[in-house]
């Protein structure tokens, strides 16, 4: 069981990665060549947009990863997989639940990107 998660994990991060920096590169270029914005400004608003999009697309997974940590060993068969994990929790709570915990993950992934392509693009 610990095996598929790992592929899990590692899947949904090389996911949201390749997600981050594709937003990140077509935002900066398309930023850069159109004449208004520096170089400096495009790093900075590519690494926001990007920063915004993570958390959207991956906040879902972490609250049910983090739910499945806490719960596992009281979780009836059905509930302890990440599927009927989700499905119980939109079921009872709604859709939105799965976004509990969304403002400071945003903060985090928005301060976090903006400073890493900085940095990223200063040493390149």
């Amino acid at each position: 069981m610990t095996f598929v998660w790992i592929w899990n994990r590692i899947f949904t991060i090389l996911y949201l990665n390749w997600l981050g920096f594709g937003l990140y590169w077509n935002t900066k270029t398309t930023l850069m060549t159109s004449g208004y914005w520096s170089q400096g400004q495009a790093i900075c608003a590519g690494a926001a947009l990007s920063g915004v999009l993570l958390p959207i697309v991956g906040s879902p997974f972490e609250f049910i990863k983090c739910r499945l940590q806490v719960e596992r060993r009281t979780l009836s068969h059905q509930l302890s997989t990440a599927t009927g994990m989700a499905r119980g929790i939109i079921q009872s709570q709604g859709a939105l639940a799965l976004y509990r915990g969304f403002t400071p993950t945003l903060y985090r992934c928005v301060v976090g990107n903006i400073s890493f392509f900085t940095t990223y693009e200063m040493l390149r």
